[in-house]
């Protein structure tokens, strides 16, 4: 469990914590995370 070493918050939070701890997946980028949420986030990069 790498979370509690990296600081901040996924989409995820808002279903385990304010729904009712709905079960699901929290994914983290380790490797190459900088190109998330940018002009080169392509469906290669996943």
């Amino acid at each position: 469990d790498v979370f509690p070493i990296i600081p901040g918050d996924t989409d995820y939070r808002i279903f385990a914590e304010d729904y009712g701890d709905i079960p699901g997946l929290d994914i983290i980028f380790v490797l190459g995370g900088y190109f998330y949420h940018t002009s080169y986030d392509t469906v290669e990069r996943l």
